[in-house]
């Protein structure tokens, strides 16, 4: 498992200014004792962990929910959507615990692990916090361990817990696999309801993962400003590459350009290949619980001066060096009331374009157009309480080098924002992009009429990207798919990255 990324994601839709780094987990005994030594060294449990009445409680559980999901199964042989809420800085979906029930809106997060919840015997959680009530849930049992994790900023301290879970039609039982929080101490937090981790299936975790145990083999998020869905037992996508990551979903990145797909790249190019064993000049990593696109400041200074020679508006502005360029990038996109007169006019900000490729040497470029990587951000006069929306690029700086991937990019909201991301859990696992709409999980007249207000006529263009594909500005017959045509408006602390940036991709 990776408690680093499962915990620090609890930092989302908080306020949190922190990065955090140097997390480690160990295994705590909840009140002394020795029964943190009931885990063996590759993470699986001696007998005496558990007493044979929570183990009869655990496969009493597991049998009625494998009759009723495979009678489940059966006779729909599609999938079950989940609708994802963005919050402000983040994505979150509905995660039933227990029974009955209590809901949680976690945050739903490709980047982490483990399903974190408040617990309500924490003795640092805020009052307005909700919390997980075992005692009000039949089929709760606690552990007498749990997880302990450090950062520079303080820890957190868990306890493991076995109960229901569900996601919309989706359920299955954690064994030891709601983490309960019973104590923090953050320089700064705020409340939450907890996070369901996605990341990518681990062969012998610790804590098991939720969808893995509840046996689904494909999933999708995607996200719209009127909502999103997460997709469960999804159909395979035939252009999905394979991942190249071990600790978390990966893809390689073999560049990156502005305006075009046929212009040179400006960063993660053959040059980039300077170390031996080195398999791939720049890694991504999709991860839904990061707002922003974070890459390293050397290549995110040239993708800004990049942008400005490809923008009409901003080349026209004085400026020779690459510095000169991005710092007139971004003061003409924070200027974006006194040029844009609607979210149309947005189009006239250069597209990115990604190169991924898989270890199959399977490859995708996608464009990432400015409607995913420019948001407003709202804040206050000075000196008033008026408030006021400025323009800002989604990208930040985030230093993650590896010897064999290069540098690491995290491949924030924009992502999900721009395509229906794809992960495959099965062996090989793979990671699609699709440019089918997102319309949520309204069924009948409701999505039919979303789907025709993301549909708008536009012509002239021939938008072409690397593969041949129309691009996301003009689509076959002169229409604009219009479904992340709308600007983002951010109106909390971004969410960082924390991944342990010692380790490989």
């Amino acid at each position: 498992m990776a408690p680093l990324r499962s915990v620090a994601a609890v930092a989302c839709c908080v306020n949190f200014l922190l990065l955090l780094t140097s997390c480690a987990a160990t295994l705590v005994a909840a009140g002394g004792g020795g029964s943190g030594a009931c885990a063996t060294a590759g993470g699986s449990e001696t007998p005496a962990c558990r007493g044979d009445s929570n183990a009869d409680q655990v496969a009493l559980l597991q049998s009625g929910l494998h009759v009723g999901r495979r009678q489940g199964r059966m006779g729909r042989e599609q999938s079950s959507c989940a609708a994802l809420t963005f919050t402000g800085d983040c994505l979150t979906v509905s995660v039933g615990i227990g029974t009955p029930a209590q809901y949680f809106d976690a945050i739903a997060d490709t980047g982490s692990d483990d399903l974190v919840i408040p617990g309500c015997h924490c003795e640092s959680c805020q009052e307005s916090e909700p919390c997980f009530d075992k005692s009000k849930s039949s089929t709760a049992s606690v552990a007498d361990w749990g997880l302990k994790l450090s950062y520079g900023s303080g820890d957190i301290e868990t306890r493991a817990a076995t109960d229901i879970v569900s996601i919309n039609a989706v359920t299955t039982v954690l064994e030891d696999g709601v983490m309960l929080i019973e104590d923090y101490q953050l320089d700064s937090f705020g409340p939450f309801d907890g996070l369901i981790g996605l990341g990518v299936p681990k062969n012998h975790p610790l804590v098991p993962q939720f969808l893995p145990t509840a046996g689904v083999q494909r999933f999708s998020l995607c996200y719209q400003k009127a909502g999103g869905a997460l997709e469960m037992d999804v159909p395979e996508l035939s252009t999905a590459m394979e991942q190249i990551g071990t600790l978390h979903w990966g893809l390689g990145l073999w560049g990156i350009s502005a305006g075009s797909s046929e212009v040179p790249v400006f960063a993660c190019g053959a040059d980039a290949m300077t170390s031996e064993g080195q398999r791939t000049p720049c890694g991504a990593i999709p991860d839904s619980g990061t707002t922003y696109l974070m890459g390293p400041m050397s290549q995110i200074l040239v993708m800004y001066a990049s942008l400005c020679d490809a923008w009409e508006r901003c080349a026209a502005m004085e400026g020779k060096t690459d510095a000169e360029k991005a710092a007139n990038f971004k003061f003409m996109v924070s200027a974006c009331n006194e040029w844009l007169e609607d979210d149309e006019g947005l189009e006239e900000i250069p597209s990115l374009f990604w190169r991924f490729g898989g270890s199959n040497e399977t490859a995708q470029t996608i464009e990432l157009t400015p409607w995913s990587y420019i948001a407003y951000l709202e804040g206050h006069v000075e000196g008033t309480h008026t408030t006021h929306q400025i323009c800002y690029p989604m990208i930040g700086e985030y230093e993650y080098p590896t010897s064999t991937s290069g540098s690491i990019w995290i491949a924030g909201l924009p992502l999900f924002y721009q395509y229906k991301v794809y992960f495959d859990q099965t062996v090989p696992m793979k990671i699609g992009f699709s440019e089918e709409p997102c319309g949520g999980c309204q069924d009948g007249a409701a999505k039919t009429a979303l789907l025709t207000e993301q549909a708008v006529p536009l012509g002239g263009g021939d938008g072409k990207n690397i593969t041949g594909s129309p691009s996301r500005r003009t689509l076959a017959g002169g229409i604009r798919h219009a479904t992340r045509r709308k600007i983002m408006t951010l109106s909390k602390t971004p969410r960082m990255p924390d991944f342990n940036i010692s380790e490989p991709l």
